[in-house]
């Protein structure tokens, strides 16, 4: 195996775990938000069930397409493959939460101008 693939695996799994533990140590922060939908609260009255369904096909989609764009990125562009599995990282972490609980924990408070959000 490749001495990228291994790398970028490296990397996707670490950055999932990373998510999850920051998202404990988020819990205990006084910005706490929870999300109960998808970005910025969109379609957070969704059912449950169809929550968990909806998910389970987006971590999919967003797995093969990983798979595959690991697999046509050149070597040359192995920075781009790391980068793809952070972001890839980041978004099984919210995955997981949104599966598990239900909802993501948001703790990272931002402003600009009017405009206020938290987000992990």
């Amino acid at each position: 195996m490749k001495k990228h693939y291994v790398l970028s695996t490296t990397i996707l799994i670490g950055s999932i775990i990373i998510d999850q533990l920051s998202k404990t140590w988020g819990k205990t922060l006084p910005s706490l938000h929870y999300n109960q939908g998808f970005i910025m609260g969109v379609y957070a009255d969704l059912p449950d069930s169809l929550r968990i369904v909806a998910l389970g096909a987006f971590a999919g989609f967003i797995f093969f397409l990983y798979l595959f764009l690991m697999f046509i990125i050149p070597t040359a562009a192995r920075f781009i493959k790391y980068g793809l599995s952070f972001l890839v990282g980041g978004i099984f972490g919210n995955v997981i939460d949104k599966m598990i609980y239900g909802r993501t924990v948001d703790f990272i408070p931002f402003s600009l101008g009017n405009t206020h959000v938290v987000f992990n």
